[in-house]
């Protein structure tokens, strides 16, 4: 998965996208943020597995799915036309 993205401020602590509130959790924050520091890259489940949940369980395949319906979601709700996360 990867996450494009052209100038935007993205605040973690906030949970903010150029100064927009979101209504992503931390978990989805933290996958966004995290593809967000490999943009223009592709991160294996297993590294975001690692990096997000602290270990590398493929039984947590569905909940990255719902992280990443609700950051799509989100991407949408707040027409960051410039972001484009693909899988």
């Amino acid at each position: 998965m990867a996450v494009w993205c052209a100038k935007n401020v993205v605040d973690p602590v906030e949970y903010t996208i150029n100064n927009q509130k979101t209504n992503m959790r931390e978990k989805d924050f933290m996958v966004f943020t995290l593809l967000l520091d490999n943009i223009n890259r592709a991160v294996k489940r297993q590294d975001i597995y690692l990096a997000v949940w602290k270990h590398d369980n493929s039984n947590l395949a569905n909940a990255l799915d719902t992280c990443v319906a609700r950051i799509r979601k989100t991407i949408t709700d707040l027409n960051l036309s410039n972001l484009s996360l693909q899988s």
